[in-house]
């Protein structure tokens, strides 16, 4: 856990005290490892904690003793490949992966910045294209209107439910098929 302490220019960012899990491990460097992975725009390797030279080790401490509800593991498999067809069906969610898939690459080629104005400027252009074809390709897939540029897709935006919620319908179904492969099991425990 981090704290921002005021010093007299500026501030300084302390790490105070460890986060553990119920397992006893703690999420230093890890964090908490997902089962089933979402597109993500940002890398956690060059953003999160474990990128800092001073960042705390991972350890453990005594797991607390607690009752299971079922067994997720034995599940993920089947978890994973209804997600799997899902996300590769749905317009939005193909859009995200392909979005994340786009600033992926974005970042291993653009490690430096020219300073010739029209190369960066042609950069910028080729960039803009880009990312206006995944998001029109998004559109004909849902039966929407095409876009002439970037500008347009962000008005569109202010009027349209954020692609990003196709995230949390997704985990919402996840968690539904979870409780269908669990229910006859945790009603056979009570």
């Amino acid at each position: 856990m981090q704290t921002l302490n005021d010093l007299s220019h500026g501030q300084i960012k302390l790490t105070r005290a460890k986060f553990y899990r119920i397992s006893g491990e703690s999420t230093q460097h890890r964090g908490v490892e997902p089962d089933i992975l979402f597109p993500n725009l940002v890398d956690p390797e060059r953003i999160g904690e474990s990128s800092l030279d001073n960042a705390l080790e991972w350890d453990t401490v005594q797991e607390v003793q607690y009752r299971h509800y079922g067994e997720p593991w034995e599940y993920l498999d089947t978890l994973r490949s209804r997600h799997r067809e899902r996300a590769d069906t749905h317009p939005n969610f193909v859009f995200l992966e392909q979005r994340a898939d786009l600033a992926r690459r974005l970042r291993e080629e653009h490690t430096s910045v020219s300073l010739d104005r029209e190369q960066r400027q042609q950069e910028v252009e080729a960039r803009d294209a880009e990312q206006l074809a995944l998001e029109n390709q998004r559109r004909a897939a849902l039966g929407l209107d095409l876009l002439e540029d970037l500008v347009d897709a962000r008005e569109e935006d202010d009027d349209e439910e954020p692609v990003e919620r196709v995230q949390v319908t997704e985990a919402a179904a996840i968690l539904a098929d979870y409780a269908e492969l669990t229910q006859r099991r945790m009603a056979s425990r009570f």
